[in-house]
């Protein structure tokens, strides 16, 4: 209440306006009243002023004070409104107190004018009290309405009985029901058969544990069932809450799926990484990642492809199979028959650069996918291998069960073949500085470091079994003239063609190398 009582008096006799007044102001009441008299000027003093209390004549000229009951509390529902009248009859008191008056008084007894002010201004300031706990309710009952209906995780309540009460719009999405359609069904209902009984005891026994909400850290996986019947991993927290009705819960459930897909990628990268970082050469780096590969995606056999310069056919650089019937003789002719860069599966993936996903091997026309027929095997699926921005090789899968085709296997496939082909590109990279550290730059041949080992070897042998050792030292005479004359380059291709020539004329356990010059 404000420190001075703004009151609105409506009264057409000025006289008895100013002893309305005068009594409230005897009385101790520090006041402010103004009168009005018609209906126009009422709606009028509402519009632009706060008041804090109405004082009305039952009768006046040109409308009633019914009328002006009906102004103020179309105005505001809380504003204290007593009748103040000279004539009154007891049936149209009743009727003004049932039409929301506060009070009624004969003028010519005023006693309880000033108490039944003060009950009244009391009165009205609970009630405003009370609106406005009741508005702030519904307010925060709507932002919850809000929050909960936009939830990016599923909100399912239940009552005591696990009957659901509440689904919000993400539980519409995640378990395929309409909101209507669930209301009322079992919360079971959103289980499959084999977790219903082990999440009923869950909830018993979290029911009599006293714990008011499970907090995070302790939220538990189980399995969704959506309503066309599939299955799906969700994670769900639950926390309890007591009404009028009794005991009640609220779920929130989150959709994982993606989660463990990505787990899934995430721990399959690690493995092959780690496992092809872990070898000591490029075919056994390869071999461990592809069989890592295999026994996780459970596919039957895997290879891997590279393009050999020379002939411009591909080469089977690494290959896994798991031990079963027919495969590992398929294996060994798929290596014996490799296809050119635009051939079969491996080649026409080089070729365009694209992944290529058979489903159904028995209608494949090369004669190497006919043979993985015969071994049993149904699907293929071949991806390029990156390192990095440069092409680097295909990876080759086959399955023994027929395997539509999965986009999301394919991101698999190819962020795992990202990181192999890192791995082995390090791994070709060492490979080639051990090659380095023995083998001349220029003719590829053993240097003087790894023809004294093989020499020391070779004598070993001979002495173990009794057998001689042949050593052959030849020099190029005028070799300096052709670098004078005809330049480095010619010489080098000299020095390349005389190592070639000599390395083709000896056996393969025979040792050609270059020792200076």
């Amino acid at each position: 209440m404000a420190d001075r009582l703004r009151v609105l008096i409506v009264e057409d006799c000025e006289d008895d306006a100013l002893l309305l007044a005068s009594q409230l102001r005897e009385a101790g009441l520090d006041c402010a009243c103004h009168r009005v008299d018609r209906d126009d000027t009422l709606a009028e003093s509402l519009a632009k002023h706060a008041w804090d209390l109405v004082l009305a004549d039952y009768s006046l000229p040109g409308f009633d004070g019914m009328q002006a009951l009906a102004r103020v509390r179309a105005h505001d529902p809380h504003l204290p409104f007593i009748f103040v009248s000279g004539g009154i009859g007891e049936d149209v008191a009743i009727a003004a107190l049932k039409e929301g008056a506060s009070d009624y008084l004969m003028k010519d007894n005023l006693r309880r004018l000033v108490p039944a002010i003060r009950r009244e201004l009391r009165d009205a300031e609970l009630r405003r009290a009370q609106a406005r706990a009741e508005r702030r309710l519904r307010e925060a009952e709507a932002r919850y309405r809000n929050i909960v209906a936009l939830a990016a995780d599923a909100v399912v309540c239940t009552d005591a009985r696990l009957q659901i009460t509440l689904f919000n719009h993400s539980a519409e999405t995640v378990f395929g029901y309409a909101h209507a359609e669930i209301l009322g069904q079992p919360l079971s209902r959103l289980l499959p058969e084999s977790a219903r009984a082990r999440h009923d005891e869950q909830v018993a026994r979290f029911a009599e544990s006293g714990e008011a909400v499970r907090i995070a850290a302790h939220r538990a996986e189980l399995v969704g069932l959506r309503k066309d019947g599939s299955e799906f991993p969700a994670e769900i927290s639950i926390s309890r809450w007591h009404d009028e009705e009794g005991p009640a819960y609220v779920a929130i459930v989150r959709d994982i799926t993606q989660r463990k897909r990505d787990q899934r990628i995430l721990n399959l990268i690690q493995n092959v990484t780690l496992a092809a970082s872990g070898a000591q050469d490029v075919q056994t780096a390869l071999g461990e990642g592809l069989r890592t590969l295999c026994e996780s995606l459970d596919w039957s056999m895997a290879q891997v492809w590279v393009a050999k310069a020379d002939t411009g056919r591909l080469e089977c650089l690494g290959t896994w199979c798991r031990k079963e019937a027919g495969l590992e003789a398929f294996r060994m002719a798929s290596i014996a028959s490799p296809p050119g860069q635009n051939e079969d599966l491996p080649g026409w993936v080089w070729a365009s650069g694209q992944e290529r996903w058979l489903e159904e091997l028995s209608g494949a026309s090369s004669t190497r996918l006919q043979l993985a027929v015969e071994a049993g095997l149904r699907t293929a699926v071949a991806v390029p291998v990156a390192a990095g921005q440069q092409k680097f090789a295909v990876l080759e899968l086959f399955s023994r069960r027929p395997r539509p085709r999965d986009d999301h296997l394919l991101r698999i496939l190819g962020t795992a073949m990202s990181q192999l082909g890192v791995v082995l590109q390090r791994k070709f990279a060492e490979a080639r500085l051990r090659h380095m550290a023995h083998h001349d730059y220029l003719t590829e041949l053993p240097n003087r470091a790894l023809f004294a080992e093989r020499l020391h070897q070779a004598m070993l042998d001979a002495t173990r079994h009794q057998r001689r050792v042949a050593v052959a030292l030849l020099d190029l005479n005028q070799f300096k003239a052709v670098n004078d004359t005809l330049g480095h380059a010619v010489g080098d291709e000299l020095l390349r063609e005389v190592g070639a020539r000599l390395r083709a004329g000896v056996r393969e356990s025979d040792v050609v190398a270059r020792l200076s010059g």
